[in-house]
């Protein structure tokens, strides 16, 4: 029994020694223990990607548009380019320049009257087949979104060749020779959206009303008036 005494006294003093060396290392330096820290990374949320949010800028548009007045039988399939500005998400300006071929005109190169007039008859004047539409633009965007609803307002003038258109009187004999420029001014306020395809590139898509001059023959005179219509177009802007 004594034995076992002096054994468990003997672990007691052993184990109170190695705590005494364990504090007085703590108390110089010796020991330093050694904390392991995970860094989790949380990620942030993204920002929905809207159209042309990045920045403003030089801009560019190429379309495919149709334009037709009616009352006199005009019409043409544009081919145009538009470069400008992009002033944030809701503004552009911008100048254009194209090409009009001709599928929808009056073909009058002749007809009979007497020579006092027409014969009653106020008849517009053919159409050039082909001209070269310049003119300026501004948009006006209403959203940032990837389906942006936008106002398009375009204003400018149809040049080409002259052209020549020939009266008759009521025998055959000709009477006069008509010659007369394509100098034609128009506008064009449309409603339209830019559909998102890529970051820098989305499609447009424009129906309005289109209105240019009309010339006319009015008892020899030439007279001017305004015919309306509508105007449709697909576009890439870039």
């Amino acid at each position: 029994m004594r034995r076992i005494i002096l054994i468990f006294a003997a672990i007691a003093l052993s184990l109170s020694t190695a705590e005494a060396q364990q504090d007085e290392r703590y108390s110089q330096g010796v020991f330093t223990e050694t904390t392991t820290v995970t860094h989790h990374k949380i990620d942030k949320p993204k920002k929905e990607r809207t159209l042309h949010e990045t920045k403003s800028g030089y801009q560019q548009h190429t379309s495919l548009s149709w334009w037709w007045t009616p009352e006199a039988g005009h019409g043409a399939l544009r081919l145009s380019y538009i470069g400008g500005y992009r002033f944030g998400n809701y503004f552009f300006a911008g100048a254009g320049a194209g090409i009009d071929v001709g599928i929808l005109n009056t073909y009058i190169h002749e007809w009979h009257g007497d020579s006092y007039g027409l014969g009653g008859s106020l008849l517009p004047l053919p159409m050039q087949s082909i001209a070269i539409p310049l003119f300026a633009n501004i948009k006006c965007y209403f959203t940032k979104r990837g389906v942006a609803p936008h106002l398009s307002f375009s204003a400018g003038a149809r040049f080409s060749t002259f052209k020549k258109v020939k009266k008759y009187d009521t025998n055959g004999r000709h009477i006069q020779t008509f010659k007369h420029s394509a100098v034609d001014p128009f506008f064009e306020l449309a409603a339209g959206i830019n559909c998102r395809i890529s970051d820098n590139n989305s499609i447009t898509l424009q129906l309005g009303y289109y209105t240019h001059r009309v010339l006319y023959i009015d008892h020899s005179n030439y007279r001017g008036e305004w015919g309306h219509g509508l105007a449709c177009s697909i576009g890439l802007t870039f």
